[in-house]
């Protein structure tokens, strides 16, 4: 095959928010598997949100959450690789998001903290079936007293400030955090060397696969690293434009089995 390995965001990438995988993207990658390729999922979601998604699928080897911070293997969903925001920076972070006066959450070990009860955090837990710890006052200071590093940060922004709450951040917090976002609404924090390009490079290694034979698919600007880093880097035919300008290959949309459809064409 030309290319071995193969990495998919999963929202609106190999499936469309709200919808369960086909029947023929599940059968395409199982033809893939067995052929002896290794697909993968790299998501911003928790581990307890898409761990039974990925075993639904029946797949083997690994599943990559918080935008590449935690790769656990699927047999025994153990943590395979965690790289963590130190509690300091953290406890930085979060003070200076309140200082933006927007609303975080915290992952913690397949744990998610919040600060406010509200319609957004409630649609969130709804639609990746998790549950969430409701903390009251300032969570900077719920995680002084009570947690220790943290897998990701997500802040809640409103969709016109975003990109200049994006550019804040990222000057504030350069060479310490990787500073993305998923959607229109959000911005999410991992440590440094913890993107979703990194945790396909240590993926690829493991197998010893050579970058060149790996294919990463995307949708949104937290693919844009990944895309980059691989092989071939595809973008969703409805992703945003920022990632197609980066994109070797555009696909079809999410809706209409993109992800699918392309392995057929250049893996199988």
């Amino acid at each position: 095959m030309k290319y071995d390995l193969v990495a998919s965001d999963f929202d609106d990438s190999l499936c469309p928010k709200g919808y369960v995988v086909s029947d023929f993207t599940r059968k395409i990658i199982k033809k893939f598997t067995d052929r002896g390729g290794h697909f993968v999922i790299i998501t911003g979601r928790m581990n307890y949100s898409i761990y039974p998604i990925a075993k639904d699928l029946g797949l083997e080897g690994e599943v990559v959450s918080c935008q590449g911070a935690v790769i656990r293997d699927m047999q025994t969903n153990k943590v395979i690789k965690n790289k963590k925001i130190p509690h300091d920076i953290a406890v930085e972070y979060l003070r200076f998001a309140e200082s933006l006066h927007l609303i975080p959450q915290i992952y913690v070990d397949d744990c998610l903290y919040t600060v406010e009860e509200n319609v957004k955090i409630k649609n969130y837990s709804n639609f990746c079936k998790v549950n969430y710890d409701y903390i009251q006052g300032k969570l900077s200071d719920y995680v002084v007293e009570n947690i220790g590093d943290v897998d990701m940060i997500y802040l809640w922004t409103e969709e016109n400030e975003q990109q200049k709450n994006i550019k804040i951040i990222k000057n504030h917090f350069a060479g310490k955090l990787d500073i993305t976002s998923s959607t229109a609404h959000n911005i999410e924090a991992v440590v440094c060397g913890a993107s979703k390009s990194e945790a396909l490079k240590t993926l690829a290694d493991k197998y010893s696969i050579p970058i060149e034979k790996t294919m990463a698919f995307g949708d949104s600007l937290n693919d844009k690293s990944m895309l980059i880093t691989a092989g071939m880097g595809v973008a969703m035919s409805n992703a945003k434009d920022g990632l197609k300008d980066v994109a070797d290959y555009v696909c079809e949309s999410s809706l209409d089995d993109g992800v699918a459809k392309t392995i057929e064409k250049f893996c199988l």
